[in-house]
């Protein structure tokens, strides 16, 4: 069944974007903050001079010193940036096969900065998340692309940061850590970096941590990434296999919510279903991994009933709940969860460079039953890379999406979510079909196609 075509309205359309621009990024909400090395996102910087001992310009310093002995050279220019608490930026940075690139973010204390690496398809590669103000990574690419690197500060104290990326050969070794410290990031190495070698496009290794403190560390980067806001304080808890704990939380109406909950390292798979008061389920995560987050927008104020089960393994697990701090309707006649789960996708790819391409429609429709089918059609540019979305309001607890050109499917999202995405650089220009495909539940749908470099 295909559905409806909604016709554009620019200037509504930016409260959208601007959703979760403005605290994601701490900018100006008229343009997402996306600097590359070497062209924006502070003043550039030399890693040259002499050393200053414990300051973030003699560190950097140092550790170019270390990448030029491992053969490695600087990419772009070093630049200068700063952040507000709780802000992220994000640096692009295009990689060949064959190549192995260190991502470096250097302040001071006390600021405490994580450093997360992505791919194309915004699966994250390698991270820092270690409580300092020194994160460094290094990633092998097996495919060309365009990666991005994402510096995020915490809630707690604002950075002045230097972020430079080098390149070297595969297979060099690479330490930086008696200069900026072992990272506290997940990856193939056995020394202090944080190597990962990814497949590129959409897929990739999807990055976990070396524990519990840092699984929620990732997940609460990203929750805040997206424009939410902490709500209360986390909790920790431990399950055996096939336990299942209840957890009470009181929600008020007309706020929307997140709440996740994630396991350490010897938890394979971990669900959460989201209660009312009468035992409804309201929505659910049983997605085969061990970082299950639900989401709700509240109808009426009162105790709500989380409940965590470890599925497979067992140990020690964390719960935070977030709240949506902005409006919960904006344009098109989205209302409620729908709406914020657009805003929040929205906030992630501003962050990547992506706009909403105004020359393309968005459009919505209705899957009336679980396992429904709904074909859409875009057309797309040559040379032009974009990021198809789609977002599933109520009822909707996962949503496949598929991009075809001239009967070829070029990229696809089958990951348990409401709210997929693919990236794609187009090779042709013409009508490109999007298909979507209830996987769990049944409801409306929403889908919007956004370009890299768009305003």
């Amino acid at each position: 069944m295909s559905g409806q075509r909604v016709m554009r309205a620019v200037g509504a359309l930016a409260v959208v974007v601007l959703a979760g621009a403005a605290v994601a990024c701490g900018r100006s909400p008229r343009r997402a903050y996306y600097p590359t090395a070497g062209s924006g996102g502070g003043t550039t910087a030399t890693p040259t001079g002499p050393v200053q001992a414990g300051d973030a310009r003699g560190l950097l310093n140092q550790a170019d010193g270390a990448l030029r002995a491992a053969g490695f050279s600087l990419v772009g220019q070093a630049v200068h940036g700063q952040l507000t608490p709780g802000s992220l930026v994000g640096y692009g940075l295009e990689v060949t096969p064959g190549q192995c690139y260190a991502v470096l973010a250097i302040g001071n204390p006390p600021a405490d900065i994580d450093l997360t690496v992505v791919d194309p398809g915004g699966q994250q590669l390698g991270f820092d998340v270690h409580p300092d103000p020194r994160p460094w990574v290094v990633v092998c690419p097996r495919t060309a692309g365009r990666m991005l690197a994402r510096v995020q500060t915490t809630r707690a104290a604002a950075a002045d940061f230097f972020y430079a990326a080098y390149s070297g050969p595969r297979g060099a070794t690479v330490s930086l850590a008696s200069v900026l410290g072992t990272p506290g990031g997940s990856g193939a190495s056995s020394g202090g970096g944080t190597t990962v070698a990814t497949a590129g496009g959409g897929g990739g290794t999807v990055a976990t941590g070396t524990g519990l403190v840092e699984n929620f560390r990732l997940l609460d980067n990203d929750m805040r990434a997206r424009g939410y806001e902490p709500y209360g304080e986390p909790t920790r808890g431990n399950l055996t296999q096939g336990q299942t704990r209840e957890i009470p939380i009181e929600l008020e109406t007309g706020r929307c919510y997140a709440i996740l909950a994630v396991g350490d390292t010897s938890v394979r798979d971990l669900d959460v279903l989201l209660l009312d008061s009468g035992g409804r389920q309201i929505d659910r995560d049983r997605a085969p991994d061990a970082r299950p987050t639900v989401r709700v927008c509240a109808t009426s104020t009162g105790s709500f009933n989380m409940q965590v089960r470890m599925f497979a393994g067992s140990g020690a697990f964390a719960y935070q709940a977030y709240r949506w701090p902005r409006g919960t309707s904006g344009p098109f006649g989205l209302r409620g969860l729908i709406y914020v789960r657009l805003a929040e996708v929205t906030a992630l790819l501003q962050v990547d460079g992506y706009g909403p391409d105004d020359t393309i429609d968005p459009g919505r429709g209705t899957l009336r039953r679980q396992g429904d089918t709904a074909d859409e059609s875009v057309t797309l540019q040559s040379g032009e890379c974009y990021a198809v979305v789609a977002v599933g309001g109520d009822g909707v607890a996962d949503l496949d999406l598929a991009l075809s050109y001239e009967g070829q499917e070029v990229a696809t999202d089958q990951s348990v979510s409401a709210f997929p995405s693919v990236r794609h650089c187009a090779t042709g220009t013409g009508p490109h079909r999007i298909r979507l495909r209830a996987a769990d539940g049944a409801g409306p749908y929403f889908y919007q196609v956004f370009r890299r470099g768009a305003e």
